[in-house]
């Protein structure tokens, strides 16, 4: 207890070196594809590229440097708890000195360069491309949606939750306190346990982005039911859930998500490019963040897992009951997460033969 250097020096095995190569390059392919695919598919690239890197960038930085104040902080509060019921206390200096050496600055620069380049090309192709074409798909998810449950299933979800304040709590859930959104990648990116969980968790965020919020929106474009009457049919499908949704939003407060879905319409009829711009239901990028931390949480405690499966599919509930998606968006993305976290998992030794959880 008394040297703490000895006890947060970085430990790194052949494996983890192995590992933290893997990650290197994994980081950077997933990088490129984003790149590429805005390069070949955007109008424009370079202007709205450089200015959402830029807008991203600060925003996303400014919450990494509170996060490693907050987990330094954290660490040495529980030091000096333990230093009280073990040992002599622990000098201030040496304790700060070894916080940063046990740091990986490499890592956590490669992982905020690829969240920034990663979510600044999704938003500039989200905003571009996917629906360019018009929105498509949205009456056969209607249809499947119906089929699934014998009526629209935002009927269930206003039947469980028909006050004005259940809306109000679901919409606080799902969008001011949405915290899959960024907080479970920074923690990947600071914390310095389970390499081959974080590093699983890190490429599964970055490759979601990529691969389902990109190239899987772009061939399946469709607005959601909030959009009824505004990019694809006649408002007559969900005019019934706009209808009530504004009345209860007159009932109570103004919903995040009302705010939310008229700053994306004027940015799509304007054909502007801003900060979490773009629209596109399926899939879900919103159940696929949510999920991330379902499967993630199983590796860390069951009660932890059950605990956010219960946060999972009440996001997804909410998705369907304030507008935003299909029931079957959910089902999407629940479907091509899963099987990417398993691959990533099994690229860096959570999961097959040469199963790894190295302690760091």
């Amino acid at each position: 207890m008394t040297d703490v250097s000895a006890t947060m020096a970085r430990y790194v095995p052949e494996e983890h070196g192995t590992l933290q190569r893997r990650f290197g390059l994994a980081v950077g392919l997933i990088t490129l594809c984003a790149v590429g695919l805005v390069l070949v598919n955007a109008r424009d690239f370079w202007h709205p590229s450089l200015r959402m890197v830029m807008t991203y960038a600060f925003g996303k930085l400014t919450v990494l440097i509170v996060a490693i104040l907050i987990h330094f902080i954290t660490l040495r509060l529980l030091s000096l708890l333990r230093a009280v019921e073990i040992g002599p206390r622990i000098q201030e200096g040496n304790f700060s000195l070894a916080y940063l050496r046990n740091l990986n600055f490499r890592e956590i620069a490669l992982s905020y360069a690829g969240l920034t380049i990663v979510v600044s090309s999704f938003t500039i192709f989200k905003s571009e491309v996917v629906g360019a074409r018009g929105y498509t798909f949205d009456a056969l998810f209607a249809s499947w949606d119906y089929g699934i449950f014998g009526r629209a299933p935002w009927e269930l979800t206003h039947s469980l939750w028909s006050s004005p304040a259940a809306t109000a709590f679901l919409d606080t859930l799902y969008h001011p306190l949405f915290l899959p959104m960024l907080l479970g990648y920074v923690i990947a990116m600071v914390a310095q346990a389970r390499p081959s969980l974080r590093y699983t968790y890190i490429c599964t965020y970055l490759a979601g982005y990529v691969i389902i919020g990109m190239i899987f929106a772009d061939l399946l474009p469709s607005a959601g039911p909030i959009y009824d009457g505004h990019l694809y049919g006649e408002g007559k499908t969900f005019g019934p859930l706009i209808e009530r949704l504004a009345i209860l939003q007159q009932l109570d407060s103004p919903l995040s998500s009302k705010l939310a879905q008229d700053y994306l319409l004027t940015m799509h009829s304007r054909g502007n490019i801003g900060f979490g711009g773009g629209i596109s239901a399926m899939p879900s990028m919103h159940i696929v963040l949510a999920f991330l931390w379902v499967v993630a949480s199983w590796h860390i405690n069951r009660w932890v897992g059950i605990i956010f499966t219960v946060y999972g599919l009440i996001i997804w509930a909410a998705s369907v009951h304030l507008g935003w998606h299909y029931f079957v968006d959910g089902l999407m993305a629940v479907c091509l997460i899963t099987p990417l976290w398993w691959m990533m998992g099994r690229l860096f030794g959570l999961y097959g033969p040469h199963k790894l959880d190295l302690p760091h």
